[in-house]
């Protein structure tokens, strides 16, 4: 894939190699761009060796709080006028 424009490469599986690694954020540097990789590493995995050294390390929440509850509802209605329904049997 040659896509313009990429800033970050997320890493939700582990590369299995150092070629494979440096090809996958080498996508963030196309006709001199720049951006960021990042890799999600579960609690039973550890970085691989080939990753950078210098990278920056973040801690995800264990829980995260559930949403809001929305102040309004969509609903749908497959029926209309060829079915009797108007807008005054919904509305009121």
């Amino acid at each position: 894939l040659d896509i313009d424009g990429v800033e970050n490469v997320i890493h939700y599986h582990l590369p299995p190699d150092r070629v494979t690694y440096v090809h996958r954020n080498g996508r963030t540097a196309r006709w001199d761009g720049h951006g960021s990789a990042y890799l999600l590493v579960g609690p039973q995995e550890r970085v691989p060796e080939f990753a950078d050294k210098d990278c920056h390390t973040f801690h995800l929440p264990q829980r995260v709080p559930a949403p809001a509850k929305p102040l309004w509802a969509t609903i749908y209605i497959g029926k209309g006028k060829k079915d009797k329904i108007s807008r005054g049997d919904v509305a009121g």
